[in-house]
């Protein structure tokens, strides 16, 4: 049988950390086993897709100047929505 001793001595070990179960994230477990980004991805979109690192700019697709959205770069981007054309 175990003793009262035993079971405070358990409880009383912090438990390990927990992390977010998408492969490479490492970021810490906030809810359902994922980090706030992919909780918040699965809630939206109910689909996991990769957390882009803050800093890290992407070019555009078209031209290679630094992006500005939907993976364009200002010019291009203003291009695309005035002719109402989607890639």
């Amino acid at each position: 049988m175990i003793s009262e001793k035993d079971v405070r001595e358990v409880l009383s070990k912090p438990l390990p950390p927990r992390i977010c179960v998408v492969k490479g994230c490492g970021r810490p477990h906030k809810a359902k086993g994922y980090c706030g980004a992919h909780d918040q991805q699965i809630r939206r979109t109910g689909k996991i897709t990769p957390v882009r690192p803050y800093g890290v700019r992407t070019v555009c697709k078209v031209c290679g100047k630094p992006e500005y959205a939907r993976g364009l770069c200002n010019t291009c981007y203003q291009r695309d929505r005035r002719s109402n054309v989607r890639r």
